[in-house]
C-alpha cells in the first residue's frame, strides 16, 4: 500500500498499481514498473558490460580502504561507490582491462588517500 506524506507534492512511499514511490539519499522519486524487460545484446552493450564488470571488481576490492574514507566524502546525492565507478569506467577497455592508467582516479579534489593504503595499490 502506498503512502503520500506532506500532500500530493510531498514524499511518496510504497506501491500503488504499477507506480512505485520512495526516497533515496533525501531524493523523493516515483517510478513505474516496466511492462517488460528487453535485454539488449548488441555488441556495444556487451562491451559496456565488460567495462562495467571490470570497474566494479576493482571497486569491490578497494571498498573499505579507499571508497569508504575518500569517495563517500566526495559523493553528493549518490554513494561513494557509485561515484568511483562513474569516474573510473573510462579507464577500462572493451575487454575489461585497464587501457589507460592515467585515467584511474583513487582520490579527487582536496581529499587525500588514507595512510594505510598498501603501496602496490598506488603503483601504475
Amino acid at each position: 500500500m502506498g503512502k503520500i506524506g506532506q500532500g500530493i507534492l510531498g514524499g511518496v512511499s510504497g506501491t500503488v498499481g504499477n507506480a512505485i514511490g520512495g526516497s533515496w539519499k533525501g531524493i523523493d522519486y516515483i517510478r513505474i514498473k516496466p511492462d517488460h524487460h528487453n535485454d539488449a545484446n548488441t555488441e556495444k552493450q556487451i562491451q559496456h558490460r565488460a567495462k562495467f564488470s571490470a570497474v566494479v571488481a576493482l571497486a569491490k576490492s578497494i571498498k573499505t580502504k579507499i571508497i569508504k574514507p575518500v569517495w563517500d566524502q566526495l559523493a553528493v546525492k549518490m554513494s561513494g561507490y557509485n561515484l568511483f565507478v562513474k569516474e573510473n569506467i573510462k579507464a577500462f577497455d572493451v575487454d575489461g582491462a585497464v587501457s589507460d592508467y592515467s585515467l584511474l582516479t583513487f582520490s579527487n579534489g582536496n581529499v587525500s588517500l588514507p595512510g594505510d593504503v598498501p603501496l602496490q595499490m598506488m603503483r601504475r
